[in-house]
């Protein structure tokens, strides 16, 4: 498990380096002589071709450190381009007066093609729009043939929320200086490069309140042996309070049960309205049904059949239910009767967000709340802007205010839980269609129900999702998968995950 600091986090990190070593250009030249094992390892052939990008502050330094020893190494080929800027850092200049090769200061000096172009213009230092004329300047570079390596971040992604400051440059391989950057995962930052690694330079993490990513090998010893002496009540019941007669299909909501058993629930039962019953009946016999009171196909308070699963230890609400005061009244008979782990996905969401979310705050149950961006957005009244410049203030924020379980829901996936925030980044744009978020309220049930109510049954859940749906996908195509085909994948992804932990 590794840590992904903010920019002031990084920041902060590296002005105490500087102080204990008394010498303002010492994490410079570490962070130079990084890169340039990493690249030398890479392309050890001494008549590669490089374009170096070098800016005018301590990106730009890293950049021409980096070149420096690049000719120190009897690379033959090595030139530095760097705009004319009337600001420039003292460190910056003293690395570049060191730097004995070729610099170019326009683009028309530029070939077409080189081995490889490494990127150190701007890094997470980024607060501001480029302006038109650096817009140009990396479309430009953007059509460079080269390999493309970029120096702690993509130029033009902001440090912390990942959004493109007016454009960036697209890079095959980040190099993360020592700790990788929320900007690197959010938003347009999670599409500026193809491969992300870390470069170790003996920085320490000086910080408690950081985001945690997951590394593969974490998640392997998730799915215990089970025991010989159990039985399907060894292992938890869901109920899923679903459907509606405009609204039918929530991946036929039966799937959405069906993804919970294979996840090895014990029982998976469907809340539906009754006139619904024929639509869902025995498409996957495995599954029980409590038919609720309805009007015209839509769900209605029917506190009998509330009572009636009040044992289960996952209840799920939302999906397909349509937005109404019956079902507001569902939430808030839940919310005060219901002492296990209430999901609260969709139109249950949206209907928080119509009718009062502060009733959260008078619960005797756990709540795990799955937004996207945009219910988020109704859910904490703020506007969409903010939610993705500030997407993780506002998380944490609202969790505190609260008290519940938050997946944040986008191209990766926030957890925060009480103290705690992790990233997911499994997952593949094949799952970015109707569908998928209710397989993961499926999912999600199911571990929850085995394994208790915790930010890491909220981790497993996103980043079985996200492993199912890049299997799906390598087998169908981005294009051509559905919800079903995800849950078709997810016993091969527990096997993998068993399989690694022996």
């Amino acid at each position: 498990m590794e840590p992904i600091l903010s920019v002031k986090q990084a920041q902060d990190i590296d002005a105490y380096f500087i102080a204990c070593e008394k010498n303002t250009l010492a994490l410079m030249e570490k962070a130079g002589e990084a890169l340039f094992l990493k690249i030398q390892a890479q392309f050890p052939n001494l008549n590669t071709s490089f374009l170096i990008l070098a800016g005018n502050g301590g990106n730009g330094g890293d950049a021409f450190v980096l070149a420096r020893n690049l000719i120190e190494h009897h690379y033959q080929n090595v030139i530095v381009y760097q705009p004319i800027s009337t600001h420039q850092s003292n460190e910056n200049q003293i690395n570049q007066q060191r730097f004995l090769g070729k610099i170019i200061h326009s683009l028309d000096q530029i070939q077409s093609s080189y081995d490889v172009m490494v990127d150190g213009l701007f890094g997470i230092g980024l607060n501001r729009f480029l302006t038109q004329e650096w817009i140009q300047r990396i479309s430009f570079l953007n059509q460079i043939k080269a390999y493309k390596i970029a120096i702690d971040i993509p130029s033009g992604i902001h440090g912390d929320h990942g959004n493109a400051m007016g454009a960036y440059l697209f890079c095959d391989i980040c190099y993360a200086i020592q700790f990788k950057k929320t900007g690197h995962f959010l938003n347009d930052g999670i599409d500026s490069y193809q491969q992300i690694e870390t470069v170790d330079i003996g920085e320490k993490n000086l910080f408690e309140d950081v985001i945690y990513l997951k590394n593969e090998q974490d998640y392997g010893d998730f799915f215990k042996k089970r025991l010989h002496n159990t039985n399907k009540g060894s292992y938890g019941k869901c109920a899923f309070i679903s459907g509606s007669k405009t609204l039918p299909g929530a991946a036929l909501l039966s799937s959405l049960a069906y993804a919970a058993l294979k996840i090895g629930t014990g029982y998976a039962t469907l809340c539906i309205p009754s006139s619904l019953y024929e639509i869902y009946a025995l498409h996957h016999p495995e599954l029980t049904y409590v038919l609720f009171a309805d009007e015209n196909g839509n769900l209605s308070y029917d506190e009998e059949k509330l009572k009636s699963i009040l044992h289960y230890e996952v209840i799920t609400i939302g999906m397909g239910l349509g937005v109404s005061k019956e079902i507001y009244q569902t939430i808030q008979y839940l919310l005060t009767h219901y002492e296990h782990t209430l999901i609260i996905d969709a139109d249950g969401l949206n209907t928080l967000s119509q009718f009062g979310v502060e009733i959260l705050k008078e619960k005797k149950c756990k709540v795990i709340l799955t937004p996207h961006l945009k219910e988020f957005s109704r859910l904490s009244a703020q506007p969409m802007e903010r939610v993705k410049t500030e997407s993780i203030l506002l998380a944490k924020q609202f969790v505190k205010d609260y008290d519940v379980l938050l997946i944040l829901k986008s191209a990766v996936s926030l957890i925060a839980f009480q103290n705690e925030m992790y990233i997911n980044t499994a997952g593949t744009p094949a799952l970015a269609k109707a569908g998928s978020g209710d397989v993961l309220s499926g999912i999600l049930s199911g571990i929850v129900s085995i394994y208790g109510y915790h930010a890491n049954s909220a981790l497993m859940a996103t980043y079985l999702l996200g492993k199912a749906g890049e299997k799906a996908a390598q087998q169908l195509s981005e294009y051509s998968v559905t919800a079903t085909d995800v849950i078709a994948c997810i016993p091969m992804i527990i096997q993998e995950l068993q399989k690694d932990a022996h």
